[in-house]
């Protein structure tokens, strides 16, 4: 069956709530009666932290020699919200501020919450709280809502809220319903690509991890370290990630040739005028104008275009023309033109900042190269034509059984963009 996108009005209220938290203040707790201070003088009692409050605190962290620590002055988390350890949080609520606690957490060989780093191992956390914080919340009404945003009423900024969530979840539902059509028309080909290939695609995996990390002000080296890992330990962890994305890759090129999907020239004139027109509109016209007509964007617009026209193929074969989702957002009208350029700038920030990798289908990857190195074609790497054909009835047979509760990325190994993301957080 189809994903359902429709948006249920709670969703709406938790990101409307969310939004109203990002915009109170932080205040002083108020105080709790009365307590015995030192010199035995009553004094206001403040109360302990609880869900949803700032701390700040001084920690250390350590296995076992306490020089080696980990520490952090006037780190501030939010409590229930920070994703910091349970317990830890458990000793936090246990303190008044000023106050010390000391404690050892021992982390399972299979926890498969924690990074890998810190399985089977027994660390030990001091910490000290040194400031505590509440939200005041605003009122949630129509001066919140132009405080916040752009828009004039509370029952203006619901309905924003509302469309950017009908417009996140189809385009979520697309995606999570073509993972899984692409992935079991992988598993029903057969495909070997040539060693070659599969060391160039954990190279390329490496770079990627390496360019996130940086960003996250992370240089490999101290990833590798904080995990315990060498070189050639993470390029084994990901090389079964790396080998199938290379497959589906692989595959998808095989099917686009033989479905003959094509980009005509024509289509990305149409897309880049309309883009164009929208510069008006912008601070500089002129630059914009020459932007959007760039090679540039014209590559990046081939490459959309194909993608769109190779998904939209194959969710076509799956589900014998039913679609992918139901109750889908349509962008008004009017913002079809800003929506096709803000699509394209998108593209072009994410090529700058990330590498940009593009879905595998569209654009020439540096595996190629090994590919021609070694004298294979991707068409060989797919072992003749039944099995392509194969794999699209055999996607088309189980278009029916994939549900929304199913359509999400299979397999239990880490891609290089979780390991990216999982560097040890000891909190």
């Amino acid at each position: 069956e189809p994903a359902d996108a429709a948006v249920a009005e709670e969703a709406v209220d938790a990101e409307v709530e969310a939004l109203r938290k990002a915009n109170s203040p932080w205040v002083d707790p108020g105080e709790e009666g009365m307590e015995l201070g030192p010199e035995r003088v009553l004094r206001p009692k403040t109360r302990t932290p609880r869900d949803g409050d700032q701390v700040t605190i001084d920690y250390a962290v350590y296995e076992g020699d306490e020089a080696d620590a980990e520490k952090e002055e006037d780190a501030e988390f939010i409590l229930g919200e920070s994703g910091l350890l349970d317990r830890l949080e458990q000793e936090i609520k246990g303190l008044g501020v000023g106050a010390s606690t000391a404690f050892d957490v021992a982390f399972a060989e299979d926890d498969t919450v924690v990074d890998p780093g810190l399985r089977g191992k027994t660390m030990h956390y001091a910490v000290t709280l040194k400031g505590l914080k509440e939200r005041d919340l605003v009122p949630l009404d129509d001066d919140f809502a132009r405080a916040a945003t752009d828009v004039e009423t509370l029952a203006e900024l619901r309905d924003r809220v509302r469309q950017n969530l009908h417009r996140d979840k189809t385009t979520s539902a697309r995606a999570e319903v073509l993972t899984t059509i692409i992935s079991r028309m992988t598993e029903a080909a057969t495909i070997e690509p040539p060693g070659a290939m599969v060391d160039e695609a954990v190279t390329d995996a490496v770079t990627g991890m390496r360019q996130r990390l940086a960003q996250r002000g992370l240089s490999m080296e101290a990833y590798l370290r904080l995990t315990g890992q060498s070189d050639d330990d993470l390029r084994e962890e990901l090389r079964p990630e790396a080998a199938r994305k290379l497959c589906q890759s692989l595959l998808l090129r095989e099917i686009a040739k033989r479905e003959g999907i094509a980009v005509a020239e024509g289509d990305i004139d149409a897309s880049v005028e309309r883009m164009a027109a929208s510069a008006a509109t912008a601070r500089d016209p002129q630059q914009a104008a020459a932007f959007f007509r760039s090679d540039y964007v014209r590559d990046s617009l081939r490459g959309e275009l194909f993608d769109r026209k190779l998904q939209d193929r194959l969710v076509e074969l799956a589900t014998e023309g039913r679609g992918a989702v139901v109750n889908a957002w349509e962008p008004p009208v009017r913002d079809e033109v800003a929506a096709d350029a803000a699509e394209t700038e998108a593209a072009a920030a994410t090529a700058e900042t990330e590498g940009g990798e593009a879905p595998p289908a569209a654009r020439e990857e540096p595996a190629e190269a090994a590919a021609a190195a070694t004298g294979t074609g991707t068409g060989d790497a797919v072992s003749g034509g039944a099995p392509v054909a194969t794999a699209v009835g055999e996607a088309a047979n189980a278009a029916a059984a994939v549900t929304p509760a199913e359509a999400t990325t299979e397999g239990g190994t880490r891609t290089e963009d979780e390991a990216a993301g999982s560097a040890p957080a000891p909190l």
